[in-house]
Protein backbone atom coordinates (compact mmCIF):
# COMPACT_ATOMS: atom_id res chain seq x y z
CA UNK A 1 0.00 0.00 0.00
CA UNK A 2 2.71 2.14 1.18
CA UNK A 3 4.48 1.79 -2.46
CA UNK A 4 1.42 2.25 -4.65
CA UNK A 5 0.67 5.75 -2.65
CA UNK A 6 4.58 6.64 -3.45
CA UNK A 7 4.12 5.58 -6.96
CA UNK A 8 0.87 8.10 -6.67
CA UNK A 9 2.17 10.86 -5.23
CA UNK A 10 5.69 10.66 -7.53
CA UNK A 11 3.11 10.15 -10.59
CA UNK A 12 1.37 13.49 -9.62
CA UNK A 13 4.05 15.54 -9.68
CA UNK A 14 5.44 14.33 -12.84
CA UNK A 15 1.79 15.43 -14.12
CA UNK A 16 2.34 19.13 -12.77
CA UNK A 17 5.98 18.93 -13.82
CA UNK A 18 4.71 18.08 -17.26
CA UNK A 19 2.23 20.33 -17.71
CA UNK A 20 4.47 23.54 -16.22
CA UNK A 21 7.05 22.66 -18.82
CA UNK A 22 4.58 23.05 -21.41
CA UNK A 23 3.35 26.13 -20.54
CA UNK A 24 6.87 27.65 -20.89
CA UNK A 25 6.44 30.82 -18.67
CA UNK A 26 9.35 32.16 -18.85
CA UNK A 27 9.24 35.69 -17.54
CA UNK A 28 11.60 39.55 -18.34
CA UNK A 29 11.22 42.21 -16.67
CA UNK A 30 10.09 43.74 -20.54
CA UNK A 31 7.32 41.53 -20.84
CA UNK A 32 6.72 42.65 -24.51
CA UNK A 33 9.73 40.18 -25.76
CA UNK A 34 7.86 37.57 -24.04
CA UNK A 35 6.59 34.60 -26.40
CA UNK A 36 2.99 34.17 -26.75
CA UNK A 37 2.85 31.00 -24.93
CA UNK A 38 3.14 32.73 -21.39
CA UNK A 39 -0.33 35.28 -22.55
CA UNK A 40 -3.17 34.55 -20.57
CA UNK A 41 -6.64 36.11 -22.62
CA UNK A 42 -7.97 37.76 -19.82
CA UNK A 43 -9.71 40.53 -22.50
CA UNK A 44 -12.80 40.58 -20.50
CA UNK A 45 -11.13 42.89 -17.58
CA UNK A 46 -11.39 45.05 -19.88
CA UNK A 47 -11.47 49.18 -18.93
CA UNK A 48 -9.76 52.13 -20.37
CA UNK A 49 -8.80 54.33 -17.14
CA UNK A 50 -7.99 57.22 -19.46
CA UNK A 51 -7.35 60.65 -19.00
CA UNK A 52 -8.39 63.33 -21.56
CA UNK A 53 -9.78 66.94 -19.48
CA UNK A 54 -9.00 64.86 -15.99
CA UNK A 55 -11.90 62.74 -16.89
CA UNK A 56 -11.53 58.65 -16.76
CA UNK A 57 -13.30 56.02 -19.06
CA UNK A 58 -13.92 53.32 -15.90
CA UNK A 59 -15.59 49.57 -16.06
CA UNK A 60 -18.74 49.46 -16.21
CA UNK A 61 -19.11 45.64 -15.08
CA UNK A 62 -17.56 42.92 -12.76
CA UNK A 63 -17.79 40.74 -15.79
CA UNK A 64 -14.62 38.11 -15.91
CA UNK A 65 -13.07 35.16 -17.70
CA UNK A 66 -15.28 32.41 -16.51
CA UNK A 67 -13.16 29.81 -18.00
CA UNK A 68 -9.45 29.01 -16.76
CA UNK A 69 -7.46 30.00 -19.68
CA UNK A 70 -4.51 27.68 -18.85
CA UNK A 71 -6.33 24.57 -17.50
CA UNK A 72 -2.74 22.67 -17.10
CA UNK A 73 -1.40 25.02 -14.39
CA UNK A 74 -2.68 22.70 -11.72
CA UNK A 75 -1.21 23.78 -8.35
CA UNK A 76 -0.44 21.07 -5.87
CA UNK A 77 -2.77 21.08 -2.89
CA UNK A 78 -2.17 19.65 0.64
CA UNK A 79 -4.32 16.08 1.28
CA UNK A 80 -6.27 18.29 4.14
CA UNK A 81 -7.33 21.45 1.40
CA UNK A 82 -8.31 18.87 -1.20
CA UNK A 83 -10.60 17.09 0.99
CA UNK A 84 -12.48 20.13 2.28
CA UNK A 85 -12.46 21.71 -1.11
CA UNK A 86 -14.53 19.17 -1.92
CA UNK A 87 -17.25 19.04 -0.07
CA UNK A 88 -19.88 21.68 -0.63
CA UNK A 89 -19.50 22.55 3.35
CA UNK A 90 -18.46 25.95 4.45
CA UNK A 91 -15.33 25.02 6.78
CA UNK A 92 -12.80 27.33 6.37
CA UNK A 93 -9.70 26.88 4.28
CA UNK A 94 -6.36 28.21 5.55
CA UNK A 95 -3.23 28.12 3.35
CA UNK A 96 -0.37 29.32 5.14
CA UNK A 97 3.15 30.98 4.41
CA UNK A 98 4.50 27.62 4.57
CA UNK A 99 2.09 26.02 2.69
CA UNK A 100 2.48 28.68 0.23
CA UNK A 101 6.18 27.87 -0.57
CA UNK A 102 6.08 24.19 -0.25
CA UNK A 103 2.58 23.37 -2.42
CA UNK A 104 2.80 26.63 -4.44
CA UNK A 105 6.26 27.08 -5.01
CA UNK A 106 6.74 30.39 -3.47
CA UNK A 107 10.23 31.70 -2.64
CA UNK A 108 9.58 34.77 -0.34
CA UNK A 109 12.93 35.64 -0.31
CA UNK A 110 12.04 39.34 -1.69
CA UNK A 111 14.73 38.67 -4.61
CA UNK A 112 13.75 35.44 -6.30
CA UNK A 113 10.00 36.49 -8.77
CA UNK A 114 7.12 34.60 -7.05
CA UNK A 115 4.68 35.55 -9.62
CA UNK A 116 4.16 31.74 -10.65
CA UNK A 117 3.36 30.53 -7.46
CA UNK A 118 0.19 33.30 -6.78
CA UNK A 119 -0.79 32.51 -9.99
CA UNK A 120 -1.20 28.98 -9.06
CA UNK A 121 -2.51 29.84 -5.19
CA UNK A 122 -5.22 32.15 -6.94
CA UNK A 123 -6.41 29.58 -9.81
CA UNK A 124 -6.75 27.39 -6.81
CA UNK A 125 -8.21 29.68 -4.50
CA UNK A 126 -10.93 31.10 -7.74
CA UNK A 127 -11.56 27.01 -8.22
CA UNK A 128 -13.14 26.66 -4.78
CA UNK A 129 -17.06 27.24 -3.65
CA UNK A 130 -17.89 30.09 -3.42
CA UNK A 131 -19.38 29.92 -0.08
CA UNK A 132 -16.05 28.09 1.71
CA UNK A 133 -14.36 31.22 3.56
CA UNK A 134 -10.67 31.03 2.72
CA UNK A 135 -7.65 32.12 4.76
CA UNK A 136 -4.34 33.18 3.48
CA UNK A 137 -1.42 33.93 5.38
CA UNK A 138 1.69 35.64 3.82
CA UNK A 139 4.57 36.27 6.28
CA UNK A 140 7.50 36.72 3.63
CA UNK A 141 9.07 39.23 1.06
CA UNK A 142 7.44 38.66 -2.21
CA UNK A 143 8.31 39.45 -5.64
CA UNK A 144 4.76 39.46 -7.69
CA UNK A 145 6.04 39.59 -10.85
CA UNK A 146 7.28 36.64 -13.00
CA UNK A 147 4.04 34.93 -13.52
CA UNK A 148 2.19 34.58 -16.92
CA UNK A 149 1.20 37.92 -18.62
CA UNK A 150 -2.82 38.82 -18.03
CA UNK A 151 -3.76 40.17 -21.73
CA UNK A 152 -6.31 42.58 -21.46
CA UNK A 153 -8.05 45.56 -23.27
CA UNK A 154 -5.89 48.23 -21.77
CA UNK A 155 -2.06 46.40 -21.90
CA UNK A 156 -0.62 43.46 -20.48
CA UNK A 157 -0.35 42.93 -16.86
CA UNK A 158 2.32 41.15 -14.42
CA UNK A 159 1.40 40.24 -11.01
CA UNK A 160 -0.99 39.08 -8.65
CA UNK A 161 -4.34 37.31 -10.87
CA UNK A 162 -7.59 38.04 -10.42
CA UNK A 163 -9.36 36.88 -7.25
CA UNK A 164 -12.81 36.18 -7.99
CA UNK A 165 -13.69 33.99 -5.22
CA UNK A 166 -15.69 36.19 -2.26
CA UNK A 167 -15.11 35.40 1.66
CA UNK A 168 -11.08 35.81 0.91
CA UNK A 169 -9.21 37.31 4.00
CA UNK A 170 -5.66 37.95 3.81
CA UNK A 171 -3.77 37.99 6.88
CA UNK A 172 0.06 39.98 5.71
CA UNK A 173 1.33 41.27 8.68
CA UNK A 174 5.00 41.78 8.08
CA UNK A 175 4.56 40.50 4.58
CA UNK A 176 5.88 42.86 1.61
CA UNK A 177 5.16 42.65 -2.07
CA UNK A 178 7.10 44.27 -4.17
CA UNK A 179 7.59 45.01 -8.03
CA UNK A 180 11.34 44.79 -9.22
CA UNK A 181 13.15 47.79 -10.09
CA UNK A 182 13.78 46.80 -13.47
CA UNK A 183 9.82 46.02 -14.39
CA UNK A 184 8.57 47.90 -17.52
CA UNK A 185 5.78 50.39 -16.99
CA UNK A 186 4.81 51.49 -20.17
CA UNK A 187 1.49 53.59 -21.32
CA UNK A 188 1.77 54.66 -25.06
CA UNK A 189 -2.18 54.71 -26.12
CA UNK A 190 -4.96 56.11 -25.10
CA UNK A 191 -7.60 52.91 -24.03
CA UNK A 192 -4.39 50.92 -24.29
CA UNK A 193 -3.00 48.10 -26.15
CA UNK A 194 -1.01 45.28 -26.63
CA UNK A 195 2.24 47.97 -26.76
CA UNK A 196 1.61 48.79 -22.79
CA UNK A 197 3.34 47.11 -19.70
CA UNK A 198 1.51 47.49 -16.01
CA UNK A 199 2.65 45.40 -12.70
CA UNK A 200 -1.19 44.77 -10.20
CA UNK A 201 -0.90 44.38 -6.52
CA UNK A 202 -4.61 42.94 -5.10
CA UNK A 203 -7.11 43.02 -7.79
CA UNK A 204 -10.57 41.63 -6.05
CA UNK A 205 -14.18 41.17 -8.09
CA UNK A 206 -15.25 38.59 -5.08
CA UNK A 207 -17.60 39.98 -2.50
CA UNK A 208 -16.62 40.57 1.58
CA UNK A 209 -12.56 40.34 0.85
CA UNK A 210 -10.31 40.87 3.72
CA UNK A 211 -6.85 41.75 3.83
CA UNK A 212 -5.06 43.08 7.44
CA UNK A 213 -1.36 44.04 7.27
CA UNK A 214 0.55 44.06 4.62
CA UNK A 215 3.12 46.21 2.41
CA UNK A 216 2.34 46.57 -1.65
CA UNK A 217 5.32 48.58 -2.79
CA UNK A 218 5.21 49.30 -6.90
CA UNK A 219 8.82 50.46 -6.68
CA UNK A 220 7.90 53.13 -9.28
CA UNK A 221 10.13 55.77 -8.18
CA UNK A 222 13.06 53.96 -8.88
CA UNK A 223 11.71 51.80 -11.85
CA UNK A 224 11.72 55.85 -13.21
CA UNK A 225 15.50 55.88 -12.39
CA UNK A 226 16.52 52.84 -14.36
CA UNK A 227 14.85 54.03 -16.90
CA UNK A 228 12.29 50.92 -17.03
CA UNK A 229 9.46 53.26 -16.93
CA UNK A 230 8.28 54.85 -20.21
CA UNK A 231 5.06 56.87 -20.66
CA UNK A 232 5.42 58.25 -24.25
CA UNK A 233 5.12 61.62 -24.08
CA UNK A 234 2.26 62.84 -26.29
CA UNK A 235 0.06 59.96 -24.20
CA UNK A 236 1.54 61.57 -21.21
CA UNK A 237 -1.59 62.46 -19.19
CA UNK A 238 -3.33 59.16 -19.20
CA UNK A 239 -3.11 57.58 -16.10
CA UNK A 240 -2.44 53.55 -17.27
CA UNK A 241 -3.67 51.04 -15.35
CA UNK A 242 -1.16 49.97 -12.46
CA UNK A 243 -2.82 49.77 -9.01
CA UNK A 244 -1.28 48.47 -5.89
CA UNK A 245 -5.00 47.61 -5.08
CA UNK A 246 -8.13 47.23 -6.96
CA UNK A 247 -11.44 46.71 -5.20
CA UNK A 248 -14.46 45.73 -7.35
CA UNK A 249 -16.36 43.50 -5.05
CA UNK A 250 -18.56 43.96 -2.36
CA UNK A 251 -18.22 44.65 1.13
CA UNK A 252 -14.03 44.85 0.81
CA UNK A 253 -12.42 45.54 4.30
CA UNK A 254 -8.69 46.44 4.56
CA UNK A 255 -6.95 47.34 7.63
CA UNK A 256 -3.55 48.41 8.42
CA UNK A 257 -2.24 47.96 4.83
CA UNK A 258 0.08 50.32 3.05
CA UNK A 259 0.53 50.39 -0.93
CA UNK A 260 2.60 53.17 -2.15
CA UNK A 261 5.02 53.83 -5.45
CA UNK A 262 2.39 52.78 -7.91
CA UNK A 263 2.38 53.70 -11.72
CA UNK A 264 -1.06 54.63 -11.41
CA UNK A 265 -3.12 54.46 -8.19
CA UNK A 266 -1.93 52.69 -4.75
CA UNK A 267 -5.55 51.98 -4.75
CA UNK A 268 -8.84 52.37 -7.10
CA UNK A 269 -12.47 51.27 -5.45
CA UNK A 270 -15.41 50.88 -7.18
CA UNK A 271 -17.59 49.47 -5.04
CA UNK A 272 -18.51 49.75 -1.16
CA UNK A 273 -16.09 49.33 1.66
CA UNK A 274 -13.98 50.37 4.04
CA UNK A 275 -10.12 51.03 4.86
CA UNK A 276 -8.88 51.77 8.30
CA UNK A 277 -5.26 52.55 9.85
CA UNK A 278 -3.71 52.11 6.59
CA UNK A 279 -1.31 54.19 4.24
CA UNK A 280 -1.75 55.29 0.34
CA UNK A 281 1.40 56.98 -0.81
CA UNK A 282 2.47 58.44 -3.94
CA UNK A 283 0.27 57.24 -6.48
CA UNK A 284 1.38 58.62 -9.82
CA UNK A 285 -2.14 60.02 -10.60
CA UNK A 286 -3.81 59.42 -7.12
CA UNK A 287 -3.31 58.21 -4.19
CA UNK A 288 -6.81 56.97 -4.28
CA UNK A 289 -9.51 57.15 -6.96
CA UNK A 290 -13.14 56.42 -6.48
CA UNK A 291 -15.15 55.34 -9.40
CA UNK A 292 -18.79 53.55 -8.97
CA UNK A 293 -19.50 50.72 -10.97
CA UNK A 294 -22.58 50.91 -9.29
CA UNK A 295 -24.57 52.98 -6.56
CA UNK A 296 -22.37 53.89 -3.80
CA UNK A 297 -24.84 55.52 -1.29
CA UNK A 298 -25.24 56.46 2.43
CA UNK A 299 -26.58 53.25 3.42
CA UNK A 300 -23.31 51.80 1.26
CA UNK A 301 -20.74 54.07 1.16
CA UNK A 302 -16.59 53.94 1.02
CA UNK A 303 -15.27 54.74 4.38
CA UNK A 304 -11.91 55.81 4.82
CA UNK A 305 -11.48 56.21 8.80
CA UNK A 306 -7.55 56.63 10.58
CA UNK A 307 -6.11 56.88 6.72
CA UNK A 308 -3.05 59.06 5.82
CA UNK A 309 -2.85 59.88 2.10
CA UNK A 310 0.64 61.22 1.28
CA UNK A 311 2.76 62.23 -1.39
CA UNK A 312 0.09 62.16 -4.33
CA UNK A 313 1.78 61.78 -7.81
CA UNK A 314 4.91 62.92 -6.63
CA UNK A 315 6.94 62.40 -9.71
CA UNK A 316 8.68 64.58 -12.01
CA UNK A 317 7.00 66.26 -14.64
CA UNK A 318 7.61 63.98 -17.28
CA UNK A 319 5.89 60.91 -15.13
CA UNK A 320 3.37 63.16 -14.01
CA UNK A 321 -0.50 62.48 -14.46
CA UNK A 322 -3.38 64.82 -13.45
CA UNK A 323 -5.34 65.46 -11.38
CA UNK A 324 -2.53 64.45 -8.67
CA UNK A 325 -4.93 64.10 -5.82
CA UNK A 326 -4.83 62.30 -2.22
CA UNK A 327 -8.39 61.31 -2.91
CA UNK A 328 -10.23 61.84 -6.26
CA UNK A 329 -14.17 60.78 -6.20
CA UNK A 330 -15.70 60.68 -9.54
CA UNK A 331 -18.39 58.20 -11.55
CA UNK A 332 -18.99 58.06 -14.65
CA UNK A 333 -22.74 56.93 -14.27
CA UNK A 334 -23.59 56.20 -10.55
CA UNK A 335 -23.25 58.56 -7.75
CA UNK A 336 -21.12 57.57 -4.89
CA UNK A 337 -21.15 58.41 -1.23
CA UNK A 338 -17.67 58.54 0.46
CA UNK A 339 -16.84 58.93 3.76
CA UNK A 340 -13.04 60.08 5.92
CA UNK A 341 -12.74 60.28 8.92
CA UNK A 342 -10.04 61.17 11.73
CA UNK A 343 -7.21 61.37 8.40
CA UNK A 344 -4.65 62.75 7.42
CA UNK A 345 -3.46 64.45 3.56
CA UNK A 346 -0.05 65.44 3.13
CA UNK A 347 2.17 66.88 0.02
CA UNK A 348 -0.31 66.25 -2.35
CA UNK A 349 1.00 67.44 -5.91
CA UNK A 350 -2.36 69.24 -6.69
CA UNK A 351 -5.10 69.03 -4.27
CA UNK A 352 -5.87 66.96 -0.85
CA UNK A 353 -9.76 65.65 -2.15
CA UNK A 354 -11.23 65.74 -4.89
CA UNK A 355 -15.32 65.99 -5.40
CA UNK A 356 -16.52 65.51 -9.37
CA UNK A 357 -18.94 63.29 -11.60
CA UNK A 358 -21.17 61.99 -9.39
CA UNK A 359 -19.72 62.34 -5.84
CA UNK A 360 -22.77 62.98 -3.60
CA UNK A 361 -23.22 63.03 0.17
CA UNK A 362 -19.93 63.12 0.70
CA UNK A 363 -19.00 63.55 4.63
CA UNK A 364 -15.12 65.13 5.31
CA UNK A 365 -14.88 65.07 9.30
CA UNK A 366 -12.14 65.37 11.97
CA UNK A 367 -9.84 65.37 9.09
CA UNK A 368 -6.21 68.01 8.37
CA UNK A 369 -5.39 68.87 4.64
CA UNK A 370 -2.52 70.83 3.90
CA UNK A 371 -3.86 71.43 0.05
CA UNK A 372 -7.09 72.51 -1.13
CA UNK A 373 -10.24 70.17 -1.54
CA UNK A 374 -11.93 70.80 -4.69
CA UNK A 375 -15.39 70.65 -5.66
CA UNK A 376 -15.67 70.35 -9.72
CA UNK A 377 -17.89 71.75 -11.94
CA UNK A 378 -20.08 69.62 -14.72
CA UNK A 379 -19.81 69.84 -18.20
CA UNK A 380 -22.72 71.55 -20.44
CA UNK A 381 -23.40 67.88 -21.58
CA UNK A 382 -25.17 65.61 -19.45
CA UNK A 383 -23.10 62.96 -19.94
CA UNK A 384 -20.61 64.45 -17.15
CA UNK A 385 -22.61 65.76 -14.10
CA UNK A 386 -19.84 67.14 -12.16
CA UNK A 387 -20.77 66.40 -8.17
CA UNK A 388 -24.23 66.06 -6.60
CA UNK A 389 -23.91 68.69 -3.65
CA UNK A 390 -24.99 67.54 -0.37
CA UNK A 391 -21.24 67.42 0.65
CA UNK A 392 -20.48 68.26 4.95
CA UNK A 393 -17.38 69.47 6.01
CA UNK A 394 -16.54 68.91 9.77
CA UNK A 395 -14.02 69.83 12.14
CA UNK A 396 -11.67 70.27 9.17
CA UNK A 397 -8.54 71.49 9.56
CA UNK A 398 -7.14 73.03 6.10
CA UNK A 399 -3.41 74.02 7.09
CA UNK A 400 -1.70 76.80 5.44
CA UNK A 401 -1.68 77.32 1.81
CA UNK A 402 -5.14 75.40 1.73
CA UNK A 403 -8.71 76.17 1.46
CA UNK A 404 -11.39 76.03 -0.69
CA UNK A 405 -10.69 78.06 -3.80
CA UNK A 406 -13.45 77.57 -5.85
CA UNK A 407 -16.47 75.67 -5.61
CA UNK A 408 -18.58 74.69 -8.83
CA UNK A 409 -21.86 73.30 -9.18
CA UNK A 410 -25.68 73.48 -10.25
CA UNK A 411 -27.97 75.63 -8.32
CA UNK A 412 -30.73 72.81 -7.92
CA UNK A 413 -27.69 70.46 -5.99
CA UNK A 414 -28.41 70.33 -2.02
CA UNK A 415 -26.32 72.74 -0.40
CA UNK A 416 -22.46 71.44 0.72
CA UNK A 417 -22.26 72.44 4.38
CA UNK A 418 -18.69 73.66 6.42
CA UNK A 419 -19.33 73.10 10.29
CA UNK A 420 -16.52 74.11 12.81
CA UNK A 421 -13.61 73.93 10.08
CA UNK A 422 -10.83 75.88 10.82
CA UNK A 423 -8.50 77.49 8.19
CA UNK A 424 -4.60 78.65 8.63
CA UNK A 425 -3.78 80.35 4.95
CA UNK A 426 -2.28 83.18 6.14
CA UNK A 427 -2.83 84.82 2.61
CA UNK A 428 -6.77 85.18 2.97
CA UNK A 429 -7.87 88.58 3.97
CA UNK A 430 -11.56 87.62 3.35
CA UNK A 431 -13.13 84.63 3.19
CA UNK A 432 -10.98 81.35 2.47
CA UNK A 433 -14.30 79.64 0.61
CA UNK A 434 -14.53 81.27 -2.85
CA UNK A 435 -17.51 80.82 -4.58
CA UNK A 436 -17.55 80.70 -8.68
CA UNK A 437 -18.73 78.89 -11.17
CA UNK A 438 -18.43 78.23 -14.97
CA UNK A 439 -21.66 76.25 -15.29
CA UNK A 440 -24.48 77.06 -17.51
CA UNK A 441 -27.37 74.73 -18.59
CA UNK A 442 -27.18 76.52 -21.82
CA UNK A 443 -24.38 78.38 -23.64
CA UNK A 444 -26.48 81.83 -23.04
CA UNK A 445 -28.26 80.82 -19.83
CA UNK A 446 -27.21 82.48 -16.51
CA UNK A 447 -24.28 80.79 -14.31
CA UNK A 448 -25.15 78.62 -11.25
CA UNK A 449 -23.64 78.55 -8.04
CA UNK A 450 -24.12 75.28 -5.45
CA UNK A 451 -26.01 76.34 -2.27
CA UNK A 452 -23.07 76.77 0.58
CA UNK A 453 -23.98 76.95 4.12
CA UNK A 454 -21.33 78.00 6.47
CA UNK A 455 -21.63 77.58 10.57
CA UNK A 456 -18.97 77.71 13.19
CA UNK A 457 -16.32 77.96 11.37
CA UNK A 458 -12.87 80.11 11.79
CA UNK A 459 -9.84 81.35 10.49
CA UNK A 460 -7.44 82.83 13.44
CA UNK A 461 -5.66 84.85 10.57
CA UNK A 462 -8.99 86.57 9.41
CA UNK A 463 -11.67 89.20 10.83
CA UNK A 464 -14.01 87.37 8.34
CA UNK A 465 -17.70 87.02 10.08
CA UNK A 466 -18.05 83.05 9.06
CA UNK A 467 -21.65 82.78 11.22
CA UNK A 468 -23.43 86.12 9.14
CA UNK A 469 -23.08 84.14 5.77
CA UNK A 470 -25.01 81.88 3.91
CA UNK A 471 -24.73 81.09 0.11
CA UNK A 472 -27.67 80.91 -2.01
Amino acid sequence: MIFFLATLRATYFAFIIFNITMLGCTHTTKPNQTSDSTIVKKTSLSSSFDDQDEFYEYPEDLVVAENNPLPDSIAPISKANRSIASLSSPAEIEITSKQFKEEFGATGDGITEDGMAFFKLIEYVNALPQDTPVKIIFKDRYVITGGPNLATKFGMVQGIPLIKKKNVTIIASGAVFTVPNSFLWQRTLRGGDDNDYFAQGFHVTGANFKMIGGLLDGHFQHRIESGAARPVASERNYGGNEYGLWMQGQNWQLSQVTSRNWGTDALLVQSPGKAEDCNFVRGRRNNVSVAAIGAITENNPVIFDRCNFYRASAYPEDYYNAPGSGLQIESKKFPATVIVRNSVFKNSRRNSIRLSSNAKNCVIENTVVDSDIEFRSPKESDEYLGHLGGHRLYKVTFEERSSVPAIYGRKTNSPITFDRCLFFDYNLSESPIIQRSNYRRTPDGPLEYNPIKVKNCRSPLSSFDWNSQVWK
